[in-house]
């Protein structure tokens, strides 16, 4: 189970993360990170997996993540794409490779016209 999943089911049960996912895995059921990852606290997770700035939503494994959005979570999040992308994989949401991504995103570019 993601723990993107955990994290806000533990918000609407009034219970900590750690709590609920050592409970499912209590019950055989495997979790992606037993915890927060390391430099984010429970608010902060909530707030990188929320899908829209003051709505209710947040990413689930079947959101497709892509460069976009990649920057607006880390300008949000204050920190490095790089960063962003371990944390969300982390919490268990699938995050396209970074590098593949770049390159795709740069071959859409258009190259200089005319010797400019």
């Amino acid at each position: 189970m993601p723990s993107a999943h955990v994290l806000v089911a533990a918000r609407s049960l009034l219970m900590s993360p750690r709590a609920l996912a050592e409970r499912l895995i209590g019950y055989g059921v495997e979790v992606s990170c037993p915890d927060v990852p390391a430099g984010l606290s429970f608010a902060s997770a909530l707030e990188l997996l929320r899908i829209c700035e003051g709505e209710d939503m947040f990413l689930t494994i079947d959101c497709e993540v892509d460069l976009y959005d990649l920057i607006e979570r880390s300008r949000a999040m204050k920190t490095s794409i790089t960063r962003t992308v371990q944390w969300l994989r982390e919490l268990g949401i699938p995050v396209p490779d970074l590098s593949e991504t770049l390159r795709s995103a740069l071959g859409r570019v258009p190259g200089r016209v005319g010797g400019i």
